[in-house]
């Protein structure tokens, strides 16, 4: 069941949390490609508004990849 902090409207999106815009900032990231399991991942995490928002507020690109290689390593170790 989705919630509507979850739902995809554009509408209900914060400033810069579309999933265009982070996207487009995760795409601009050197060691980010397209062709891996962690991009895969990072783009299903990155569909729930709440995690977007949260992507927003770590801070410059560099911690925004820290935080997501986190997140991907928990899911290694689960």
């Amino acid at each position: 069941m989705s919630t509507k902090s979850d739902s995809t409207s554009v509408n209900m999106d914060h400033e810069g949390c579309s999933i265009r815009k982070v996207m487009v900032e995760l795409h601009s990231i050197p060691r980010v490609s397209i062709e891996d399991e962690f991009h895969d991942f990072v783009t299903e995490y990155l569909s729930l508004r709440r995690k977007r928002e949260m992507w927003a507020s770590m801070g410059d690109k560099e911690q925004k990849l820290r935080w997501l290689q986190r997140m991907y390593a928990r899911t290694k170790r689960a």
